[in-house]
């Protein structure tokens, strides 16, 4: 049998890396707040609402996102490249291997592999970055006034869900 969505425990452990996070919509990366990653943080008690804490009561469910081009504890700014595989569209990966191609190894970093193929990679880096739709065609970066859906996070299409265990 599955184990049941726990949104809290996501939120719970996703804070607990340093990661400024919000509710998102279930089963859905849209924001389920106001203020979306306007209002992201590391510290859960800072979601209420009239039923209580975020994650509990009507919004056990809710996915988590993650603000991107905030200071992280560890230092640096969190900045995550988005690698897409969408059906249709330029292959990320493709870019991404063409672009990086007789360049020296990177650094091993997290990684979150996306429902339909994609994949989030995550750095910390010394300024904060502005978000960038198209850097390569399929590739994106999330920094300031962007955000990500957060590993364990279920959507329509399927889960987000750690590719590797590294921190930032």
């Amino acid at each position: 049998m599955p184990t049941p969505f726990d949104g809290l425990a996501i939120a719970q452990n996703l804070a607990a890396l340093g990661f400024a996070v919000f509710p998102l919509r279930t089963r859905a990366k849209v924001p389920a707040n106001l203020n979306g990653f306007k209002s992201a943080s590391r510290y859960l008690e800072d979601w209420q609402d009239e039923t209580g804490q975020w994650w509990q009561g009507r919004n056990r469910n809710c996915n988590v996102g993650i603000a991107t081009g905030v200071e992280h504890p560890d230092g640096g700014y969190l900045t995550v490249i988005d690698i897409d595989r969408h059906p249709g569209k330029p292959d990320g990966f493709a870019s991404w291997n063409a672009w990086r191609a007789g360049r020296p190894p990177m650094e091993q970093t997290m990684s979150v592999a996306t429902p339909q193929g994609g994949l989030h990679l995550y750095f910390l880096s010394h300024e904060p970055m502005p978000t960038r739709t198209d850097i390569r065609p399929g590739i994106d970066i999330k920094g300031v006034g962007g955000y990500v859906v957060g590993a364990g996070s279920i959507i329509t299409l399927g889960d987000y869900v750690v590719a590797t265990d590294v921190s930032p």
